[in-house]
Protein backbone atom coordinates (compact mmCIF):
# COMPACT_ATOMS: atom_id res chain seq x y z
CA UNK A 1 0.00 0.00 0.00
CA UNK A 2 1.44 3.42 -0.99
CA UNK A 3 2.60 5.90 1.60
CA UNK A 4 -0.05 8.43 0.61
CA UNK A 5 -2.89 5.95 1.06
CA UNK A 6 -2.06 4.42 4.39
CA UNK A 7 -4.17 5.48 7.38
CA UNK A 8 -2.42 5.37 10.73
CA UNK A 9 -3.21 6.32 14.27
CA UNK A 10 -1.20 7.45 17.33
CA UNK A 11 -1.03 8.76 20.86
CA UNK A 12 -0.19 12.07 22.82
CA UNK A 13 -0.14 14.91 25.56
CA UNK A 14 -3.43 16.49 26.74
CA UNK A 15 -5.99 15.38 29.29
CA UNK A 16 -9.72 15.45 29.83
CA UNK A 17 -13.16 13.79 30.39
CA UNK A 18 -16.70 13.13 29.16
CA UNK A 19 -19.39 14.77 31.31
CA UNK A 20 -23.08 14.87 30.43
CA UNK A 21 -25.88 17.00 31.72
CA UNK A 22 -26.22 20.47 33.26
CA UNK A 23 -27.10 23.66 31.43
CA UNK A 24 -24.02 23.63 29.23
CA UNK A 25 -24.05 22.25 25.71
CA UNK A 26 -22.00 19.06 25.93
CA UNK A 27 -20.53 17.29 22.92
CA UNK A 28 -19.33 13.71 23.21
CA UNK A 29 -17.60 13.23 19.89
CA UNK A 30 -15.46 10.18 19.22
CA UNK A 31 -12.12 9.73 17.55
CA UNK A 32 -13.79 8.46 14.38
CA UNK A 33 -16.14 11.41 14.06
CA UNK A 34 -15.39 13.88 11.24
CA UNK A 35 -13.63 17.00 12.47
CA UNK A 36 -15.87 19.96 13.13
CA UNK A 37 -19.02 17.94 13.65
CA UNK A 38 -20.48 18.10 17.14
CA UNK A 39 -23.17 15.68 18.22
CA UNK A 40 -24.78 18.43 20.30
CA UNK A 41 -24.97 20.96 17.46
CA UNK A 42 -24.80 19.55 13.95
CA UNK A 43 -26.10 22.84 12.51
CA UNK A 44 -22.93 24.65 13.54
CA UNK A 45 -20.95 23.30 10.58
CA UNK A 46 -23.48 24.97 8.23
CA UNK A 47 -22.91 28.41 9.72
CA UNK A 48 -20.86 30.90 7.73
CA UNK A 49 -17.73 31.96 9.64
CA UNK A 50 -17.67 35.62 10.66
CA UNK A 51 -14.62 37.75 9.90
CA UNK A 52 -12.88 39.92 12.49
CA UNK A 53 -12.76 40.22 16.24
CA UNK A 54 -10.39 39.23 19.03
CA UNK A 55 -10.36 35.99 21.00
CA UNK A 56 -8.78 35.22 24.36
CA UNK A 57 -7.67 31.64 25.00
CA UNK A 58 -6.88 30.19 28.42
CA UNK A 59 -4.18 27.53 28.08
CA UNK A 60 -2.52 25.42 30.75
CA UNK A 61 1.13 26.07 29.83
CA UNK A 62 3.49 28.22 27.83
CA UNK A 63 5.45 26.66 24.99
CA UNK A 64 8.81 25.22 26.00
CA UNK A 65 10.10 26.89 22.81
CA UNK A 66 8.67 28.56 19.70
CA UNK A 67 11.38 26.92 17.63
CA UNK A 68 9.97 23.60 16.32
CA UNK A 69 13.36 21.86 16.54
CA UNK A 70 13.58 22.70 20.25
CA UNK A 71 9.93 22.44 21.37
CA UNK A 72 9.85 19.53 23.78
CA UNK A 73 6.55 19.62 25.68
CA UNK A 74 3.44 17.81 24.47
CA UNK A 75 1.34 20.94 24.84
CA UNK A 76 3.60 23.01 22.58
CA UNK A 77 1.98 21.99 19.31
CA UNK A 78 -1.30 23.81 19.96
CA UNK A 79 0.66 27.07 20.33
CA UNK A 80 2.99 26.40 17.39
CA UNK A 81 -0.06 25.97 15.12
CA UNK A 82 -0.55 29.76 15.22
CA UNK A 83 2.82 30.51 13.64
CA UNK A 84 3.67 27.46 11.57
CA UNK A 85 2.11 25.42 8.80
CA UNK A 86 3.23 21.83 8.28
CA UNK A 87 4.18 20.18 5.03
CA UNK A 88 1.33 17.68 5.46
CA UNK A 89 -2.00 18.13 7.25
CA UNK A 90 -4.02 15.30 8.82
CA UNK A 91 -7.63 14.23 8.51
CA UNK A 92 -9.95 12.65 11.12
CA UNK A 93 -8.05 9.35 11.09
CA UNK A 94 -4.62 10.85 10.33
CA UNK A 95 -5.03 10.37 6.60
CA UNK A 96 -2.55 12.71 4.84
CA UNK A 97 -4.06 15.93 3.49
CA UNK A 98 -2.47 18.77 1.46
CA UNK A 99 -0.89 21.68 3.33
CA UNK A 100 2.39 23.34 2.29
CA UNK A 101 2.83 20.29 0.08
CA UNK A 102 -0.10 20.25 -2.35
CA UNK A 103 0.59 16.72 -3.52
CA UNK A 104 3.21 13.97 -3.33
CA UNK A 105 4.32 10.80 -5.02
CA UNK A 106 6.31 7.76 -3.95
CA UNK A 107 8.93 7.47 -6.71
CA UNK A 108 10.37 4.31 -5.14
CA UNK A 109 10.53 2.83 -1.65
CA UNK A 110 13.32 5.24 -0.69
CA UNK A 111 12.25 8.42 -2.50
CA UNK A 112 9.32 10.71 -1.73
CA UNK A 113 8.62 13.65 -4.06
CA UNK A 114 6.77 16.66 -2.62
CA UNK A 115 5.04 19.19 -4.91
CA UNK A 116 4.90 22.44 -2.94
CA UNK A 117 2.18 25.05 -2.85
CA UNK A 118 2.99 28.12 -4.92
CA UNK A 119 2.61 31.72 -3.80
CA UNK A 120 3.25 31.07 -0.12
CA UNK A 121 5.34 33.55 1.87
CA UNK A 122 6.78 33.61 5.37
CA UNK A 123 5.73 36.35 7.79
CA UNK A 124 8.92 38.27 6.91
CA UNK A 125 7.98 38.35 3.22
CA UNK A 126 10.51 35.74 2.06
CA UNK A 127 9.24 32.97 -0.22
CA UNK A 128 8.43 29.45 0.84
CA UNK A 129 10.00 27.10 -1.71
CA UNK A 130 12.08 23.96 -2.15
CA UNK A 131 15.19 25.66 -0.77
CA UNK A 132 13.26 26.43 2.41
CA UNK A 133 12.23 22.78 2.75
CA UNK A 134 15.83 21.63 2.25
CA UNK A 135 17.06 24.14 4.85
CA UNK A 136 14.41 23.10 7.38
CA UNK A 137 14.94 19.35 7.08
CA UNK A 138 18.71 19.72 7.32
CA UNK A 139 18.23 21.97 10.37
CA UNK A 140 15.87 19.44 11.99
CA UNK A 141 18.54 16.76 11.50
CA UNK A 142 21.35 18.95 12.88
CA UNK A 143 23.03 18.62 16.26
CA UNK A 144 21.09 21.67 17.49
CA UNK A 145 17.76 19.84 17.19
CA UNK A 146 16.07 17.56 19.71
CA UNK A 147 14.05 15.90 16.93
CA UNK A 148 15.18 12.55 15.57
CA UNK A 149 12.21 11.45 13.48
CA UNK A 150 13.60 12.71 10.14
CA UNK A 151 17.04 11.09 10.49
CA UNK A 152 15.79 8.58 7.95
CA UNK A 153 16.16 11.33 5.30
CA UNK A 154 19.68 11.02 3.91
CA UNK A 155 19.58 13.85 1.37
CA UNK A 156 17.14 16.54 0.24
CA UNK A 157 17.10 17.30 -3.48
CA UNK A 158 15.84 20.63 -4.85
CA UNK A 159 14.31 19.49 -8.15
CA UNK A 160 12.91 22.91 -9.02
CA UNK A 161 11.56 25.90 -7.12
CA UNK A 162 8.42 24.08 -5.98
CA UNK A 163 9.47 20.43 -6.09
CA UNK A 164 11.64 18.63 -3.58
CA UNK A 165 12.87 15.05 -3.38
CA UNK A 166 13.40 13.33 -0.04
CA UNK A 167 15.89 10.48 -0.39
CA UNK A 168 15.83 7.98 2.47
CA UNK A 169 18.67 5.88 3.81
CA UNK A 170 16.32 2.92 4.07
CA UNK A 171 12.67 2.25 3.15
CA UNK A 172 10.21 3.94 5.53
CA UNK A 173 6.46 4.00 5.01
CA UNK A 174 5.50 6.47 7.74
CA UNK A 175 7.21 9.62 6.46
CA UNK A 176 4.04 11.50 5.51
CA UNK A 177 2.72 11.00 9.03
CA UNK A 178 5.96 12.32 10.53
CA UNK A 179 5.63 15.46 8.40
CA UNK A 180 2.23 16.12 10.00
CA UNK A 181 3.94 16.96 13.30
CA UNK A 182 6.53 19.48 14.51
CA UNK A 183 9.17 18.06 12.18
CA UNK A 184 6.99 19.18 9.27
CA UNK A 185 6.78 22.79 10.48
CA UNK A 186 8.66 25.24 8.27
CA UNK A 187 10.64 28.26 9.57
CA UNK A 188 12.06 31.23 7.63
CA UNK A 189 15.68 30.85 6.50
CA UNK A 190 16.29 34.60 6.83
CA UNK A 191 14.84 34.74 10.36
CA UNK A 192 17.05 31.89 11.57
CA UNK A 193 20.13 33.53 10.08
CA UNK A 194 19.17 36.92 11.52
CA UNK A 195 18.36 35.84 15.08
CA UNK A 196 20.59 32.78 15.47
CA UNK A 197 20.30 31.22 18.92
CA UNK A 198 17.54 33.71 19.79
CA UNK A 199 15.31 32.65 16.90
CA UNK A 200 12.70 31.16 19.29
CA UNK A 201 12.09 34.69 20.63
CA UNK A 202 11.27 35.91 17.10
CA UNK A 203 9.49 32.99 15.39
CA UNK A 204 8.66 33.38 11.69
CA UNK A 205 6.56 30.81 9.86
CA UNK A 206 3.97 30.72 7.09
CA UNK A 207 1.10 30.14 9.54
CA UNK A 208 -2.16 32.07 9.91
CA UNK A 209 -0.89 34.32 12.72
CA UNK A 210 2.24 36.30 13.55
CA UNK A 211 3.43 36.40 17.14
CA UNK A 212 3.63 40.07 18.16
CA UNK A 213 4.39 39.83 21.87
CA UNK A 214 5.18 37.18 24.43
CA UNK A 215 5.58 37.41 28.18
CA UNK A 216 6.80 33.94 29.25
CA UNK A 217 4.33 32.03 31.41
CA UNK A 218 1.89 34.96 31.22
CA UNK A 219 0.48 35.82 27.80
CA UNK A 220 1.19 35.48 24.08
CA UNK A 221 -0.30 37.84 21.50
CA UNK A 222 -0.94 36.84 17.89
CA UNK A 223 -2.04 39.02 14.99
CA UNK A 224 -3.65 37.92 11.73
CA UNK A 225 -1.20 37.29 8.84
CA UNK A 226 -2.98 39.09 6.00
CA UNK A 227 -0.97 37.32 3.29
CA UNK A 228 -1.91 33.85 4.49
CA UNK A 229 -2.15 31.46 1.53
CA UNK A 230 -5.55 29.96 2.45
CA UNK A 231 -7.86 32.73 1.18
CA UNK A 232 -10.32 34.09 3.75
CA UNK A 233 -8.46 32.55 6.70
CA UNK A 234 -7.87 33.12 9.50
CA UNK A 235 -11.15 34.68 10.53
CA UNK A 236 -10.06 36.49 13.68
CA UNK A 237 -7.92 39.64 13.73
CA UNK A 238 -6.14 38.82 16.97
CA UNK A 239 -5.83 35.98 19.43
CA UNK A 240 -4.41 36.42 22.90
CA UNK A 241 -3.32 33.29 24.76
CA UNK A 242 -3.30 33.66 28.54
CA UNK A 243 -1.11 31.10 30.26
CA UNK A 244 -3.13 30.00 33.30
CA UNK A 245 -1.16 27.39 35.20
CA UNK A 246 -3.95 26.51 37.64
CA UNK A 247 -7.09 24.87 36.29
CA UNK A 248 -9.39 26.71 38.71
CA UNK A 249 -7.95 29.97 37.45
CA UNK A 250 -8.82 28.94 33.89
CA UNK A 251 -12.36 28.07 34.86
CA UNK A 252 -12.90 31.36 36.69
CA UNK A 253 -11.47 33.27 33.72
CA UNK A 254 -13.95 31.57 31.38
CA UNK A 255 -16.91 32.23 33.67
CA UNK A 256 -15.99 35.90 34.05
CA UNK A 257 -15.49 36.40 30.31
CA UNK A 258 -11.77 37.14 30.64
CA UNK A 259 -11.19 34.29 28.16
CA UNK A 260 -13.62 32.62 25.74
CA UNK A 261 -12.12 29.12 25.47
CA UNK A 262 -9.99 27.00 27.82
CA UNK A 263 -8.06 23.73 27.59
CA UNK A 264 -7.53 21.21 29.00
CA UNK A 265 -10.05 20.55 31.79
CA UNK A 266 -10.03 17.52 34.08
CA UNK A 267 -13.12 15.59 35.14
CA UNK A 268 -12.93 16.73 38.74
CA UNK A 269 -13.52 20.37 37.79
CA UNK A 270 -16.28 19.90 35.26
CA UNK A 271 -19.15 20.21 37.76
CA UNK A 272 -18.05 23.82 38.18
CA UNK A 273 -18.77 24.38 34.49
CA UNK A 274 -21.62 22.12 33.46
CA UNK A 275 -24.29 24.23 35.17
CA UNK A 276 -22.86 27.52 33.94
CA UNK A 277 -25.02 29.26 31.31
CA UNK A 278 -23.65 30.14 27.88
CA UNK A 279 -20.77 27.68 28.11
CA UNK A 280 -20.28 24.68 25.80
CA UNK A 281 -18.15 21.66 26.60
CA UNK A 282 -16.61 19.47 23.91
CA UNK A 283 -15.52 16.08 25.22
CA UNK A 284 -13.74 14.02 22.58
CA UNK A 285 -11.87 10.76 22.82
CA UNK A 286 -8.14 11.21 22.50
CA UNK A 287 -5.04 9.09 22.30
CA UNK A 288 -3.33 10.87 25.19
CA UNK A 289 -2.20 8.83 28.14
CA UNK A 290 -0.66 9.39 31.54
CA UNK A 291 2.78 7.83 31.68
CA UNK A 292 5.73 7.40 34.03
CA UNK A 293 8.83 8.28 32.02
CA UNK A 294 11.85 6.43 33.42
CA UNK A 295 15.55 7.20 33.33
CA UNK A 296 16.86 3.64 33.11
CA UNK A 297 20.43 4.77 33.83
CA UNK A 298 19.66 6.30 37.24
CA UNK A 299 19.40 4.36 40.50
CA UNK A 300 17.27 2.73 41.71
CA UNK A 301 15.41 2.50 38.36
CA UNK A 302 18.53 1.28 36.57
CA UNK A 303 17.55 -2.09 38.07
CA UNK A 304 15.19 -3.86 35.67
CA UNK A 305 13.55 -5.91 38.43
CA UNK A 306 12.62 -2.69 40.23
CA UNK A 307 11.02 -1.30 37.07
CA UNK A 308 9.13 -4.54 36.47
CA UNK A 309 7.94 -4.50 40.08
CA UNK A 310 6.44 -1.07 39.46
CA UNK A 311 4.67 -2.39 36.33
CA UNK A 312 2.93 -5.09 38.36
CA UNK A 313 2.29 -2.89 41.41
CA UNK A 314 0.17 -0.40 39.44
CA UNK A 315 -3.58 -1.04 39.56
CA UNK A 316 -4.60 0.75 36.37
CA UNK A 317 -8.29 -0.12 36.64
CA UNK A 318 -8.38 1.56 40.05
CA UNK A 319 -6.64 4.66 38.68
CA UNK A 320 -9.31 4.99 35.99
CA UNK A 321 -12.07 4.72 38.61
CA UNK A 322 -10.50 7.01 41.19
CA UNK A 323 -9.01 9.72 38.98
CA UNK A 324 -11.01 9.49 35.75
CA UNK A 325 -14.39 8.70 37.33
CA UNK A 326 -14.54 5.55 35.22
CA UNK A 327 -13.86 7.36 31.95
CA UNK A 328 -10.90 6.46 29.81
CA UNK A 329 -9.03 3.18 29.62
CA UNK A 330 -6.14 1.45 31.43
CA UNK A 331 -2.88 1.85 29.50
CA UNK A 332 -0.45 -1.04 29.25
CA UNK A 333 1.40 0.39 26.28
CA UNK A 334 1.15 3.52 24.09
CA UNK A 335 -1.66 1.84 22.14
CA UNK A 336 -5.29 1.63 23.25
CA UNK A 337 -7.63 -1.27 22.50
CA UNK A 338 -8.94 0.38 19.31
CA UNK A 339 -5.47 0.97 17.86
CA UNK A 340 -4.33 -1.40 15.09
CA UNK A 341 -1.00 -1.95 16.88
CA UNK A 342 -2.68 -2.99 20.14
CA UNK A 343 -2.05 -6.56 21.29
CA UNK A 344 -3.60 -8.36 24.25
CA UNK A 345 -0.10 -9.66 24.98
CA UNK A 346 0.78 -6.18 26.25
CA UNK A 347 -1.65 -6.37 29.20
CA UNK A 348 0.20 -6.28 32.53
CA UNK A 349 -1.99 -7.60 35.39
CA UNK A 350 -2.05 -5.96 38.80
CA UNK A 351 -0.13 -8.49 40.88
CA UNK A 352 1.10 -7.33 44.30
CA UNK A 353 2.69 -10.69 45.13
CA UNK A 354 4.71 -10.70 41.92
CA UNK A 355 5.75 -7.08 42.47
CA UNK A 356 7.05 -7.94 45.96
CA UNK A 357 8.93 -10.96 44.64
CA UNK A 358 10.57 -8.86 41.92
CA UNK A 359 11.64 -6.32 44.54
CA UNK A 360 13.16 -9.14 46.59
CA UNK A 361 14.96 -10.41 43.48
CA UNK A 362 16.30 -6.92 42.78
CA UNK A 363 18.36 -6.91 45.96
CA UNK A 364 17.55 -3.23 46.54
CA UNK A 365 16.83 -2.37 50.19
CA UNK A 366 14.78 0.55 51.56
CA UNK A 367 13.66 1.40 48.04
CA UNK A 368 12.87 5.07 47.48
CA UNK A 369 13.08 7.52 44.57
CA UNK A 370 12.09 11.06 43.56
CA UNK A 371 9.48 11.59 40.82
CA UNK A 372 8.81 14.83 38.97
CA UNK A 373 5.20 15.86 38.47
CA UNK A 374 3.54 18.98 37.06
CA UNK A 375 2.22 21.28 39.83
CA UNK A 376 -1.45 21.41 38.77
CA UNK A 377 -3.99 19.66 40.99
CA UNK A 378 -4.83 16.89 38.48
CA UNK A 379 -1.19 15.91 37.87
CA UNK A 380 -0.46 15.92 41.59
CA UNK A 381 -3.48 13.64 42.16
CA UNK A 382 -2.12 11.20 39.59
CA UNK A 383 1.28 11.26 41.27
CA UNK A 384 -0.22 10.77 44.73
CA UNK A 385 -2.34 7.82 43.56
CA UNK A 386 0.70 6.14 42.02
CA UNK A 387 2.76 6.78 45.17
CA UNK A 388 0.05 5.14 47.34
CA UNK A 389 -0.06 2.04 45.15
CA UNK A 390 3.73 1.68 45.16
CA UNK A 391 3.90 2.15 48.93
CA UNK A 392 1.69 -0.93 49.22
CA UNK A 393 4.53 -3.08 47.86
CA UNK A 394 7.30 -1.32 49.77
CA UNK A 395 8.38 1.47 47.40
CA UNK A 396 8.49 5.06 48.68
CA UNK A 397 8.00 7.81 46.09
CA UNK A 398 8.87 11.44 46.81
CA UNK A 399 6.82 13.70 44.52
CA UNK A 400 8.54 16.83 43.20
CA UNK A 401 5.92 19.26 41.75
CA UNK A 402 7.71 21.29 39.08
CA UNK A 403 6.66 23.92 36.52
CA UNK A 404 6.29 22.38 33.05
CA UNK A 405 9.20 24.03 31.23
CA UNK A 406 11.60 23.28 34.08
CA UNK A 407 10.20 19.75 34.41
CA UNK A 408 10.95 19.00 30.76
CA UNK A 409 14.52 20.22 31.21
CA UNK A 410 15.12 18.24 34.41
CA UNK A 411 13.50 15.09 33.02
CA UNK A 412 14.91 15.07 29.47
CA UNK A 413 17.13 18.04 28.60
CA UNK A 414 19.63 17.60 31.42
CA UNK A 415 18.21 14.55 33.22
CA UNK A 416 18.47 14.75 36.99
CA UNK A 417 15.56 12.57 38.16
CA UNK A 418 14.87 8.84 37.76
CA UNK A 419 11.14 9.23 37.04
CA UNK A 420 8.60 11.73 35.74
CA UNK A 421 4.83 11.32 35.58
CA UNK A 422 3.21 13.32 32.76
CA UNK A 423 0.93 13.07 29.79
CA UNK A 424 2.57 11.37 26.83
CA UNK A 425 2.27 13.21 23.55
CA UNK A 426 1.40 11.74 20.19
CA UNK A 427 2.63 11.28 16.69
CA UNK A 428 0.36 10.18 13.83
CA UNK A 429 2.68 7.29 12.90
CA UNK A 430 2.90 4.48 15.51
CA UNK A 431 6.47 3.63 14.52
CA UNK A 432 7.47 7.25 15.01
CA UNK A 433 5.78 7.12 18.42
CA UNK A 434 7.81 4.11 19.54
CA UNK A 435 11.02 5.71 18.30
CA UNK A 436 10.08 8.97 20.01
CA UNK A 437 9.91 7.44 23.48
CA UNK A 438 12.02 4.29 23.31
CA UNK A 439 14.54 4.74 20.49
CA UNK A 440 18.07 4.33 21.81
CA UNK A 441 19.06 7.92 21.00
CA UNK A 442 15.71 9.64 21.59
CA UNK A 443 15.47 12.86 23.61
CA UNK A 444 12.58 11.28 25.57
CA UNK A 445 14.70 8.26 26.47
CA UNK A 446 16.85 10.04 29.08
CA UNK A 447 18.67 6.88 30.18
CA UNK A 448 19.35 5.93 26.55
CA UNK A 449 17.94 2.46 27.18
CA UNK A 450 18.97 0.24 24.27
CA UNK A 451 17.12 -2.98 23.47
CA UNK A 452 18.67 -4.52 20.29
CA UNK A 453 15.63 -6.73 19.64
CA UNK A 454 13.33 -3.71 19.87
CA UNK A 455 15.55 -1.74 17.48
CA UNK A 456 15.60 -4.66 15.03
CA UNK A 457 11.81 -5.02 15.04
CA UNK A 458 11.39 -1.27 14.48
CA UNK A 459 13.82 -1.35 11.58
CA UNK A 460 11.98 -4.27 10.00
CA UNK A 461 8.63 -2.52 10.39
CA UNK A 462 9.95 0.68 8.79
CA UNK A 463 10.21 -0.93 5.40
CA UNK A 464 6.87 -2.77 5.42
CA UNK A 465 4.20 -1.34 3.13
CA UNK A 466 1.65 -3.93 4.22
CA UNK A 467 -0.05 -2.58 7.33
CA UNK A 468 -0.83 -5.99 8.80
CA UNK A 469 2.81 -7.04 8.72
CA UNK A 470 3.98 -3.63 9.92
CA UNK A 471 1.56 -3.51 12.85
CA UNK A 472 2.43 -7.06 13.92
CA UNK A 473 6.11 -6.14 14.15
CA UNK A 474 5.31 -2.93 16.04
CA UNK A 475 3.11 -4.86 18.49
CA UNK A 476 5.96 -7.30 19.12
CA UNK A 477 8.37 -4.40 19.63
CA UNK A 478 5.94 -2.85 22.13
CA UNK A 479 5.84 -6.02 24.24
CA UNK A 480 9.65 -6.20 24.22
CA UNK A 481 10.12 -2.67 25.50
CA UNK A 482 7.25 -2.76 28.02
CA UNK A 483 7.41 -6.25 29.50
CA UNK A 484 11.08 -7.09 29.16
CA UNK A 485 12.65 -3.68 29.81
CA UNK A 486 9.82 -1.81 31.56
CA UNK A 487 11.33 1.26 29.91
CA UNK A 488 8.23 3.27 30.85
CA UNK A 489 5.07 2.73 32.93
CA UNK A 490 1.87 3.68 31.04
CA UNK A 491 -1.05 4.40 33.37
CA UNK A 492 -4.32 5.31 31.59
CA UNK A 493 -5.77 6.95 28.48
CA UNK A 494 -7.78 10.16 28.78
CA UNK A 495 -10.40 12.01 26.73
CA UNK A 496 -9.83 15.68 25.76
CA UNK A 497 -12.27 18.26 27.15
CA UNK A 498 -12.40 21.86 25.98
CA UNK A 499 -14.80 24.45 27.43
CA UNK A 500 -15.83 27.59 25.56
CA UNK A 501 -18.28 30.45 25.37
CA UNK A 502 -21.29 29.76 23.17
CA UNK A 503 -20.04 32.62 20.98
CA UNK A 504 -16.95 30.64 19.96
CA UNK A 505 -17.49 28.68 16.76
CA UNK A 506 -15.46 26.41 14.52
CA UNK A 507 -13.79 24.24 17.15
CA UNK A 508 -12.84 20.91 15.57
CA UNK A 509 -12.07 18.06 17.98
CA UNK A 510 -9.54 15.43 16.95
CA UNK A 511 -8.27 12.23 18.52
CA UNK A 512 -4.75 13.70 18.32
CA UNK A 513 -5.69 15.57 21.50
CA UNK A 514 -3.99 18.88 20.64
CA UNK A 515 -6.61 21.65 20.41
CA UNK A 516 -6.37 23.84 17.30
CA UNK A 517 -7.29 27.47 17.93
CA UNK A 518 -6.18 29.48 14.82
CA UNK A 519 -9.33 28.96 12.70
CA UNK A 520 -11.95 29.67 15.33
CA UNK A 521 -14.39 32.53 14.84
CA UNK A 522 -16.79 34.54 16.97
CA UNK A 523 -20.54 34.80 16.56
CA UNK A 524 -21.23 38.51 16.88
Amino acid sequence: MGIGKRFTFFYLIAALMIILGGCSSVSTSTGNQPEGKKTSDTKETKNTPKQGGELSVGYYADASSFDPILASSGGDESLLYFVYDRLINYGPNFEPLPALAESWEQKDNQTLILHLRKGVTFHDGTPFNAEAVKFNIERINSDKSNKADLKIIETVEVIDEHTVGLHLSTPYTGLLEVLMGPSGMMVSIDAVKKYGDEYALHPVGTGPFKMTKRTPNSDIQFERFNEYWDEGKPYLDKINVKVLLQENTMINALKSGEVQIIAPISAANLPALEKSPNISIDASSSLNYQNIFINTSMAPLDNKDVRLAIQYAIDREQLVKAIQFGKGEPAYSPFSKDHPVYTANSVIPHDVAKAKQLLKDSGVKDLSFDMLVKPDAFSVRVGEAVALQLKEVGINVNLKPTEVTKLVQLAFGQPQYPATVARAAARPDPLSLLNLYYGKSSYYNPGKNNNPEFESLIQQAAGKSDNTERNKLLAEATVKIMQEDAAAIPLFFEPMIVAMSDKVKGYEPHQYGKPRFPFLWLEK
